[in-house]
């Protein structure tokens, strides 16, 4: 168990408080950790030395290198304190901590990414973020699509569709809806949207007009959900596909009150059955991260799915897009 005692003592002088805060990120040799800090070995390496004996930081070894890094204990007493410490030379210290681990990649001899291995998500996470992740997938999609946002609310998921979608058909039950969808698409200059009134069992739409149509979040506000689907299998052509969201089944009754939910989630194999009499095959269901809402109890995580589908043709038989 660490000693509280000489531990804040040790975090007491401002160069070994940078040098904690630094190894609760990083791993660092001494050499790199004098370059960050501005200081001489002699002095980092006296300073690691009262690190350690408070238990704060330990040397582990690795390919042959030897490293700095905080302590279980180290790195659990620097987050409770963090919030509360500010230091001008932090953001000096970042910047060259950044130029250190550049500069440890780029030193790589070649092959020498087997080195690294074990650490390069820490290395290159950043560069595979859910943004950029998200838009190389998108690159994916066919370009000039012609899909539907049933439901669309004011206009958050529409927003998104705009950006790939050659036209985007968003739709709500809702005259503000529509109003504050509108004003939203027009702040954002999305000129290939057009939102209307409609009811999504009632859409204006010829048959087999749309590519795709989305609907997130929609089916368990509607008296009959199989109405829409069955709509749904209306427009959308063959071998084009419908994407919906929806709430597991659960018993969170004041999300009735609060939302207009007529449904109190849907079961999967309900949305499965609309799907088929539909005219859609081959659903895939999913788990997504639960949704949590405030209870009289403090929070409830409300299990959601997605699931897509493909429209079959007019015989039976699912054509690919």
């Amino acid at each position: 168990m660490l000693d509280a005692a000489p531990a804040l003592s040790a975090l007491a002088d401002p160069l070994r408080l940078r040098a904690v805060r630094l190894l609760a990120r990083e791993e660092l040799q001494v050499r790199e950790i004098q370059r960050i800090l501005g200081a001489g070995q002699s002095r980092v390496s006296n300073h690691l030395a009262v690190l350690r004996h408070a238990g704060l930081v330990e040397t582990r070894r690795a390919n042959g290198t030897e490293r700095y890094a905080a302590t279980g204990d180290g790195l659990s007493l620097w987050t409770s304190v963090a919030a509360a410490v500010a230091d001008k030379a932090f953001s000096a210290d970042d910047e060259r901590l950044k130029d250190v681990l550049d500069e440890r990649l780029a030193a790589l001899p070649e092959g020498g990414f087997d080195a690294v291995a074990g650490e390069w998500d820490r290395f290159q996470g950043p560069f595979y973020s859910a943004g950029v992740r998200e838009a190389a997938l998108l690159r994916l999609l066919p370009r000039g699509l012609r899909v539907a946002d049933v439901g669309c609310g004011t206009g958050l998921l529409t927003l998104a569709l705009a950006a790939v979608a050659g036209t985007v058909e968003a739709v709500d039950a809702s005259d503000r809806m529509v109003r504050l969808a509108r004003e939203k698409l027009r702040r954002a200059g999305a000129a290939n949207v057009t939102v209307r009134r409609a009811r999504a069992e009632k859409l204006p739409f010829e048959d087999g007009a749309l590519d795709a149509v989305f609907a997130f979040h929609l089916l368990r506000h509607l008296v009959r959900p199989a109405d829409a689907v069955g709509e749904f299998g209306r427009v959308v052509k063959p071998g084009g596909r419908v994407v919906l969201v929806e709430l597991e089944p659960h018993g969170v009754r004041a999300l009735r009150a609060a939302t207009g939910s007529r449904h109190l989630g849907l079961p999967r194999e309900t949305v499965r059955a609309a799907l088929r009499r539909g005219g859609f095959a081959n659903a895939r269901f999913a788990s997504l991260a639960p949704y949590r809402v405030p209870s009289g109890s403090g929070e409830v995580a409300l299990a959601t799915y997605i699931v897509d589908a493909v429209r079959e043709s007019a015989h039976g038989h699912k054509e690919i897009a």
